[in-house]
């Protein structure tokens, strides 16, 4: 893991491209046995390689960054080792980047109707919200589109974006704007 942690991350690299995409594929493949998952979310190094390349403007990057740091969301702890060990303050500014690259990249694979890579992202962000509902808010803008895919998919992109949206609305804000929305009646439907 060490390699990981020394691997560059500037996002518009060319000629390391195809290292660290591999490297992103073992750290995901290593977060599938529980201890390897444990491992990888206790390390703060790879906690920021994770967040930095799931940032990054090269899709595949980001894609596999993004399975690996879902990973790391539902893995017990996570929030503690945030706040303690990984040097996230009580705000959690640290992962603003995060909400932004996440939103942009669920509109993206809404917009071009990119569903496997749509219920990936929704499921990166259900995760993500779940560990730290206080940023449930910064996702409201998804609730719109989620109640639509609601309505209009069926099997997975349906269930994963069903699953996202009942974290969301554990926000009383965003619970409202889902019921202004008719979003209840979508679900109710299902």
């Amino acid at each position: 893991m060490l390699v990981f942690t020394k691997l560059p991350s500037d996002k518009t690299m060319s000629t390391e491209h195809d290292v660290v995409n591999r490297a992103l594929n073992l750290v995901g493949k290593i977060c599938k046995a529980p201890e390897g998952k444990r491992q990888v979310a206790a390390s703060t190094a790879i906690h920021r390689k994770l967040l930095d390349y799931f940032c990054s403007d090269v899709f595949e990057l980001h894609k596999s960054a993004l399975i690996a740091f879902h990973c790391c969301c539902v893995a017990d702890g996570y929030r503690d080792l945030c706040l303690k060990k990984h040097g996230v303050d009580e705000n959690l500014s640290q992962f603003d980047k995060y909400i932004k690259k996440a939103i942009e990249q669920y509109m993206k694979a809404y917009t071009d109707q990119n569903w496997d890579y749509y219920v990936n992202i929704c499921a990166s962000i259900s995760g993500f919200a779940g560990i730290f509902p206080e940023k449930q808010i910064a996702f409201k803008s998804l609730i719109i589109p989620l109640i639509k895919v609601m309505g209009d998919k069926i099997d997975v992109v349906r269930r994963n974006s069903a699953v996202l949206i009942a974290k969301l609305t554990q926000n009383e804000e965003n619970k409202k704007w889902m019921q202004e929305n008719h979003g209840t009646e979508v679900l109710l439907s299902l």
